[in-house]
């Protein structure tokens, strides 16, 4: 039995939140209990991390008593007085990238978790650079059994290139981090491409007024409601992601993992430590710059080059984001917790 915890708010729409997807398959798999350590429905940046949890401190600590291990899910390193309170072995999950080392918690922090998890080798090199002995990495994982890899054939010269976005914000900041502002304003420079948002029930009517604004809504398409994305994918040519800061979205996103396991290109910020492996494998095309000339740049290349990037994403093996690993990777690491007597640090 395992104590899962995870730092964002439940979904408002169920099966859209990628970490407590991740979590729903561990649970399916190995049992436990699963609790939102944040106070709210909806996460702000104004509230105090180190308070996270502690509103419910008597319920985790009764479910934690009846467990073996605690699994804390973060979307980033976050320095929580609730972890002084608990007893149990501990692992926690880095969810999104490293934006600025000055902001990782210090070593004798960390050492409080038996075991640190990242998905990427940026920020497992990042981490033990910082001398942290407890990282290792898990790759992350989606039902890559749902999505079917298929071709949409493109010729730059002639159709519309229709991409998809599946990332939306949690508050209105968002829109500018994670480049809805700088998506919608390019739109207005271009011909021949269409955007489909798929949002999760947050900042809808924002999302509305910023279409409106932008004179934006014969070239995008908003989606508010839970979706078979693999069947959206099917008519689309690849995903986009943007985001200034590694910090807020997942260092190896679901959407654009899907995408790729559809054998549909990508294109996305370099923050994104995901983009070390689009360029390693020519999989789509990496924004350098966050900035309206470098994404019509990068949306120019991405249709030029489209039969290119569109085989070599064809030709990824979904086994390398296989749920089936993922389980396994995490059963030998719930095991050696349970059975090793290796010092954290």
């Amino acid at each position: 039995m395992i104590n899962y915890l995870c730092t964002s708010p439940l979904p408002k729409v169920k099966g859209t939140d990628a970490a407590y997807n991740e979590i729903d398959n561990l649970v399916d798999n190995f049992g436990g209990h699963v609790n939102s350590l944040y106070p709210f429905s909806r996460p702000s940046s104004k509230y105090p991390i180190k308070l996270l949890g502690l509103h419910k401190l008597n319920k985790i600590k009764e479910i934690e008593r009846n467990s073996k291990i605690n699994h804390i899910y973060g979307s980033g390193l976050f320095n929580m007085l609730i972890t002084k309170k608990l007893h149990r072995p501990s692992v926690y999950t880095l969810l999104a990238g490293i934006n600025d080392p000055k902001h990782v918690p210090s070593v004798k922090y960390l050492c409080r978790f038996d075991k640190i998890v990242v998905s990427n080798e940026r920020d497992l090199n990042l981490l033990k650079q910082l001398g942290n002995k407890n990282v290792v990495m898990i790759r992350t994982a989606i039902p890559v059994d749902r999505f079917t890899k298929h071709r949409l054939p493109f010729d730059p010269s002639t159709p519309r290139l229709k991409i998809l976005m599946a990332s939306a914000p949690w508050e209105s900041k968002q829109f500018n981090s994670k480049g809805i502002h700088l998506i919608l304003s390019t739109l207005q420079k271009l011909d021949k491409i269409h955007i489909t948002f798929l949002w999760r029930g947050i900042l809808v009517n924002e999302m509305k007024a910023l279409i409106q604004k932008y004179n934006v809504s014969e070239k995008v398409s908003l989606v508010n409601q839970n979706v078979e994305v693999n069947q959206y994918l099917k008519t689309h040519h690849g995903m986009i992601l943007l985001s200034n800061d590694s910090s807020i979205v997942k260092a190896y996103p679901h959407s654009l993992l899907e995408s790729i396991s559809s054998g549909k290109p990508i294109i996305l910020s370099q923050q994104i430590p995901l983009s070390d492996f689009v360029i390693k494998n020519n999989i789509g095309v990496v924004l350098r710059r966050f900035d309206k000339d470098a994404l019509i740049h990068a949306i120019n290349d991405f249709s030029n080059n489209y039969a290119s990037i569109a085989d070599a994403a064809y030709a990824i093996p979904r086994s390398q984001f296989s749920q089936p690993r993922f389980i396994k990777d995490h059963d030998a690491l719930y095991k050696n917790l349970l059975t090793s007597d290796t010092p954290k640090c």
